[in-house]
């Protein structure tokens, strides 16, 4: 409706133009809400509403005449003002406070970590353990590797910083290289707020881990095999069938030349040679 008041103030005619209308709140550092109205036209800014003094600021653009007649319009009837504090500041402001509320709760809660330690193999007789904790809330946490309850220097492993994980809740791990054969004297300590656990080394065998390079050569390797078979098959059952259709087409004439030895095998071998020709 909005969009035909301003087009009926126009003098062109058959055009395409459009309207936008943009509602939104701002909750401040103070806790204190500040409702947005802005309206535009063609891609510029059209109208603005100032809840402090109830009107409606005119932006300068190539529309600028028609928002002078619809800022009067909307003015005299005093409709929007009951509008936006009904939709703006009551309704949007509300719900961003209670989403805001139940996100600042949803935050503050506190989730122990799900800790797994992984054992894989390294060049020189080395072995590598990593310590990963993830899923926890709030993001403080301390995760460092003990050798015969003794902490190991800052210099001595490697850590990962603490990521989220998009959920609300965190991830990291911290790595170690050591002798292979020692992975029952060390053990991961994770703590997180006041609570502190330990995790041993799993003993059994290490695990190779893979490159991402030599897993995708590996898929091609698998891809480029399958292929070659699926040729090859094709190849020999195209073979078999050339060669069951010519042992057809040949046993007629075979059999009319066992039948007749005065001339019916020549007419045959005559017939065949003619329909290849034409």
């Amino acid at each position: 409706m909005t969009l035909a008041d301003i087009l009926a103030l126009q003098d062109q005619k058959g055009d395409s133009h459009s309207l936008q209308e943009i509602r939104g709140c701002e909750i401040q550092e103070d806790n204190s809400a500040r409702g947005l109205w802005h309206f535009c036209y063609d891609g510029e800014l059209f109208l603005s509403y100032n809840p402090k003094t109830n009107e409606w600021t005119v932006a300068k653009s190539s529309a600028q005449t028609q928002a002078m007649e619809i800022k009067k319009s909307w003015e005299a009837d005093g409709f929007q003002s009951q509008d936006y504090r009904a939709r703006v500041q009551g309704e949007l402001c509300g719900r961003l406070r209670r989403y805001r509320k139940s996100w600042m709760g949803f935050m503050d809660r506190a989730v122990p970590p799900a800790v797994n330690v992984t054992l894989s193999q390294a060049s020189g007789g080395m072995v590598n353990l990593t310590c990963w904790a993830f899923g926890f809330s709030p993001r403080n946490i301390s995760v460092t590797w003990r050798q015969a309850e003794e902490p190991l220097s800052q210099d001595a492993q490697q850590s990962g910083a603490v990521l989220p994980d998009g959920n609300g809740t965190y991830q990291t791990w911290v790595a170690i290289r050591i002798p292979q054969g020692e992975e029952q004297r060390f053990m991961c300590h994770v703590g997180q707020s006041g609570n502190r656990t330990a995790h041993p080394v799993l003993s059994g065998k290490a695990v190779v881990q893979q490159s991402g390079w030599a897993i995708s050569l590996a898929v091609v390797g698998i891809i480029i095999i399958a292929v070659t078979v699926c040729v090859v098959c094709y190849i020999r059952r195209r073979q078999n069938q050339l060669q069951r259709a010519q042992s057809v087409s040949l046993q007629p004439q075979h059999q009319m030349a066992s039948t007749d030895l005065n001339g019916t095998e020549q007419l045959g071998f005559q017939s065949l040679l003619s329909a290849r020709v034409h």
